[in-house]
């Protein structure tokens, strides 16, 4: 699981294996010679073939969801994702462990929700905890993260993923001599590879849900399927290998502006800010908490108000 942090780009391993062949003409008799007759042009295209071929994918499955009349994608669940982490034995890899401690998890887990209580005593998971329905020191507070980013060609594609609130900390050191031996402790989920700690949900080319080009329902579309699976997964949970159940509990949604603004269909953002003072079209606002921009409360006004 950790080895993957250590790996190299596909271009790089074919031409090592071409390097192999040819110093080792005995080595075109064994799959290394698969590898170098990859084209390195489509590198990652060929190299994930052959992981298909040879078994050396890992097992997550892809699962499609109908965005348009006629149209599918495949995304990958996120409880695609919990059942292969769960099906190895992987639940301490949630709270940034690199070995088995089912105390340890539990103890994590257990401190984590009684702070968080504290700041949001309100969220769902603390009533399903009361009724016996969730076991908090068996259920991981997840984050879901939305980017509109570029592809190769520079057009826009959204990336939705999910990791976990817990993992081995970030570059800076923490303040607390105690923290590596503390028992619950609580790291942030920054330093490690993303292969091994970020979970790929789902992209999805401007394209489609493109008002000009596409279906301006099918990113909703996909994000439904994807909350659907989430909402399961916190009623129902996955259970392990060792025949305990475990759930996943999504506590934020994190992004940019026109992310939040794209995701839950807001109206008052950056992007309607009037664009010259001679403006004469009422502002919508820019603040979906307050009431900036509109008319009466200038946002950019800095001018003392004697």
């Amino acid at each position: 699981f950790r080895d993957v942090s250590d790996g190299a780009p596909c271009s790089s391993t074919i031409r090592a294996a071409r390097a192999v062949v040819e110093e080792v003409p005995v080595a075109a008799q064994t799959s290394i010679n698969v590898l170098a007759q990859c084209s390195t042009k489509n590198s990652e295209r060929d190299f994930h073939q052959i992981g298909k071929e040879y078994g050396l994918t890992i097992p997550v499955p892809l699962t499609d969801v109908q965005i348009s009349k006629g149209v599918q994608i495949p995304v990958v669940l996120l409880s695609s994702w919990f059942r292969f982490l769960l099906n190895l034995n992987l639940w301490h890899t949630l709270s940034g462990l690199d070995a088995r401690d089912d105390d340890r998890c539990k103890s994590q887990w257990g401190t984590f929700w009684t702070r968080y209580e504290r700041i949001m005593p309100n969220h769902q998971v603390f009533d399903l905890a009361r009724n016996g329905s969730i076991v908090l020191e068996r259920t991981a507070a997840i984050i879901i993260h939305g980017d509109e980013g570029r592809s190769k060609k520079k057009n826009a594609i959204m990336i939705l993923s999910a990791h976990s609130c817990l993992g081995k900390g970030c570059a800076v050191e923490n303040r607390r001599a105690t923290l590596k031996t503390d028992f619950a402790k609580q790291d942030v989920n920054i330093v490690g590879n993303t292969w091994t700690t970020r979970w790929l949900l789902g992209v999805l080319p401007k394209g489609y849900y493109d008002a000009k080009k596409g279906d301006t329902d099918a990113y909703d579309r996909m994000t439904e399927a994807l909350v659907d699976d989430m909402n399961e997964i916190l009623a129902n949970g996955c259970m392990s290998a060792t025949g305990e159940k475990f759930w996943l509990a999504v506590i934020s949604v994190i992004g940019d502006w026109p992310f939040h603004q794209k995701t839950f269909h807001l109206t008052r953002t950056f992007g309607s800010v009037a664009k010259r003072p001679s403006s004469q079209t009422a502002s919508k606002g820019i603040c979906m908490h307050c009431l900036a921009d509109q008319s009466g409360y200038p946002w950019e006004d800095f001018e003392s108000a004697n």
